[in-house]
């Protein structure tokens, strides 16, 4: 682990977490470190030479340089996927324990605790937050799978411990390791498509976290002909917000009645008429 002080332009070793000579390669597979308070959190690989590739959570104390492993798992690999949050003091990431597969769990550095928040696919893994992970209103909402379907919405309070399918209506349906997504007005903005029925294909869904409604939001490639389904695929290379609009890029449907898309072409959305821009 390297650092770098931006007041001096000064770079320096501050964790040679790696063992013997193989790299620790902090930080693979998530997005980011996680800091709560002077500590920052990331996965790495700190143990002997059998176990090179052995990751598990670990510490990084940035006011006094020392850093110690977290969790010691037996993942002969990574047990993370990339999705990781902080809310309050408490660190949420996606974990698997080789017992009850890759599923949601949390840290707590003010008493060292680490725990499995929740067993949302029972046997298998429900791989949370691997196509989407926000928080809103100290609220985690993330990706997850019970087995029933695809990847639905589903919501954690760390207030009471509780975790639930915030929404049933919608598939998360991005390729890529985590769509692209916003939230505005406490309204999540997603690419997905209808959990029951195929009237559309990939397109933009909304779910308000104040009510627990969700809707398609637009259909970007209404496309249709007998078995073929257009598909606008909002947000997967970007989505942000702007004011009360949100940008994204997306496919169009192109010609009449053809079903072939265009490139990615960037598109707006008002959120204050429900229209494209």
């Amino acid at each position: 682990m390297w650092a770098y002080d931006t007041s001096n332009g000064t770079g320096w070793l501050a964790a040679d977490i790696g063992p013997s000579f193989f790299s620790g390669m902090v930080g693979r597979y998530w997005e980011k470190a996680q800091l709560i308070g002077d500590t920052l959190y990331f996965p790495a690989a700190s143990e002997g030479a059998s176990n090179q590739n052995k990751f598990d959570l670990h510490a990084f104390d940035t006011s006094n340089q020392s850093w110690w492993q977290v969790t010691n798992g037996t993942h002969t690999y990574s047990p993370f996927n990339e999705f990781s949050q902080v809310i309050g003091d408490t660190l949420f990431f996606g974990y698997n324990d080789q017992v009850t597969g890759m599923e949601l769990w949390a840290h707590r550095p003010s008493n060292g605790s680490t725990w499995q928040v929740a067993d949302i696919y029972t046997g298998s893994s429900s791989v949370p937050g691997s196509k989407l992970s926000l928080v809103v209103d100290d609220v985690l909402y993330f990706s997850a799978s019970d087995g029933s379907g695809g990847n639905r919405l589903y919501a954690h309070n760390p207030s009471n411990g509780s975790t639930w399918m915030a929404s049933n209506a919608a598939y998360f349906t991005c390729q890529t390791n985590t769509c692209k997504s916003v939230v505005l007005d406490d309204i999540i903005y997603f690419q997905g498509t209808e959990a029951t029925g195929t009237l559309n294909g990939s397109e933009l869904w909304a779910y308000n976290t104040q009510n627990n409604s969700a809707w398609l939001a637009a259909d970007l490639n209404p496309y249709s002909y007998q078995s073929t389904i257009g598909s606008g695929e909002p947000g997967k290379n970007f989505m942000i917000s702007i004011g009360n609009e949100i940008y994204f890029d997306a496919t169009g449907q192109n010609g009449q009645g053809q079903g072939q898309p265009h490139n990615h072409d960037v598109w707006g959305y008002s959120t204050v008429t429900d229209h494209l821009g």
